[in-house]
């Protein structure tokens, strides 16, 4: 195997192993806040096969690509650490609701709001980004991705989980394994 063949089969795996990742970061529209405002949550974020191959990364993917990654996954890292926080501060200020400390509750309540605001707008970006980031990463794939003939179950859950399958497509919904 010379060079550049190397350097293509290592291009696929990236590639392939950067779109099952990206593929299982989950971004969920919630409800809208009472003023319209859209509401995003992080359901899902790894980002083992990212670290653990960031030399690689770096080495074989172009510059545009690896700027986009990047951005993409220190944004969801971000919003991944702000949506703890929030988890936080909205349970602060459930126990302050039998304290009934009103400055506290104000602060919390500026506070939530500044992380409800960056969240949002993290995650409204970082939606767009993953769209184009798994466009870009599915050119080197022969056949859909999402379509994995390997992924089934035995037998004596057949019925099962074809009933889910179809329940979700009916739904609208799919998760990553099931399509």
């Amino acid at each position: 195997m010379d060079v550049n063949e190397c350097h293509r089969t290592l291009n696929k795996i990236l590639r392939k192993g950067l779109y099952f990742e990206i593929e299982n970061h989950k971004i969920v529209e919630l409800q809208n806040d009472p003023d319209n405002q859209p509401n995003f949550a992080l359901a899902s974020f790894n980002n083992n096969f990212y670290q653990s191959n960031l030399s690689n990364i770096s080495k074989i993917l172009n510059e545009n690509l690896i700027q986009r990654l990047t951005f993409y996954y220190s944004h969801l890292k971000l919003a991944f650490d702000y949506q703890n926080e929030l988890f936080e501060v909205n349970d602060k200020i459930d126990k302050n609701k039998s304290t009934r400390s009103i400055t506290e509750d104000e602060k919390l309540y500026e506070k939530r709001k500044g992380l409800k605001e960056s969240i949002r707008l993290i995650l409204a970006t970082a939606q767009f980004i993953r769209h184009n980031l798994l466009a870009e990463l599915t050119k080197i794939f022969k056949e859909d991705p999402t379509k994995l003939t390997f992924i089934d179950v035995l037998p004596k859950h057949k019925d099962w989980f074809e009933s889910i399958q179809k329940n979700e497509k009916r739904d609208g919904c799919t998760s990553s394994l099931i399509r």
